[in-house]
């Protein structure tokens, strides 16, 4: 249940503090500047995506069972991943489904049962601009959005997943002319919170599609937003590029990045970007990272 009046007064207050700390310093560098007036920004959207959204349902890192939500496997034992759940019943059909890893922890995964054999669990999907990706570490942490729609199921959540055993990625894009393309790695994983979950990813799989290899250049480095830059670029690349990703310096591929309606970036380079599949000056309409066991 939504608690609005609390959750107001609280950001209100922290907003005003941020705002003190902008206006009444005698010194502070442009860079702090930036990062005060994003936090304020960020307070400013949460506050409006609580007042319109807050029925909205699954919503990650809340009750995931309110709302009408449908889980598939509500009434039985929770299995491991997607892929065993299709396993030991083939006629299982993409959706909410529960899942509980070998430590008996159990959250709530989108399957998709029907793209290349099926047996995937959704990390992250974008299908519009009604989900702001331009985040805090903390939020990329836990994850954000809904699973029916747009959402980053989290960090902590996809180091768990990954943890458990090889897995293979599997990135679906399309343009704004409706053009499909697929890239495929064999092995993915996310190592955990105190490496920051640094990304490992390599065998890009050349027979899949068009879709091309925009990941393997981010191989072994650690995940940025805004407020935790761990990048190897002298700028905050999570800043200059609008998202939160494992940038390098700075990167080849930008999931997480601002959403353009009618696909054109420009000279931004702030978009949702594959560079084999869009340039860096357009944008995907749809994107989604998926995993599944070996």
């Amino acid at each position: 249940m939504c608690k609005m009046n609390n959750l107001w007064s609280v950001m209100l207050i922290v907003t005003i503090w941020i705002k003190a700390g902008i206006t009444g310093a005698v010194e502070i560098s442009a860079e702090r500047v930036q990062l005060l007036e994003q936090q304020v920004n960020d307070l400013t959207r949460r506050l409006q995506l609580l007042e319109t959204k807050c029925n909205t349902a699954p919503v990650i890192g809340s009750s995931e069972q309110s709302g009408g939500v449908t889980i598939l496997n509500a009434n039985q034992i929770p299995r491991a991943n997607c892929k065993r759940i299709l396993e030991e019943d083939a006629s299982s059909r993409s959706g909410l489904y529960r899942i509980a890893l070998t430590d008996q922890r159990e959250f709530t995964v989108y399957c998709d049962m029907e793209t290349d054999g099926g047996g995937w669990i959704v990390i992250q999907r974008r299908v519009d601009n009604t989900t702001d990706f331009y985040r805090n570490c903390a939020e990329y942490k836990n994850g954000f959005g809904s699973l029916e729609t747009n959402f980053w199921l989290g960090l902590e959540r996809i180091h768990l997943l990954t943890h458990e055993g090889p897995h293979e990625l599997l990135v679906t894009m399309s343009d704004h002319s409706d053009k499909e393309a697929v890239s495929k790695y064999k092995h993915f994983s996310v190592a955990n919170e105190a490496s920051g979950y640094q990304l490992h990813i390599r065998d890009y799989v050349f027979d899949t599609s068009d879709g091309g290899d925009a990941l393997t250049l981010h191989h072994r480095s650690k995940f940025s937003a805004y407020d935790c830059d761990q990048d190897s670029s002298d700028e905050n690349c999570a800043v200059e590029h609008r998202g939160g990703w494992w940038y390098r310096s700075c990167f080849e591929s930008n999931l997480n990045g601002r959403y353009y309606n009618d696909g054109m970036s420009n000279s931004e380079e702030d978009g949702i970007i594959w560079l084999p599949f869009t340039g860096y000056e357009y944008s995907a309409r749809t994107v989604s990272m998926a995993i599944r066991p070996q």
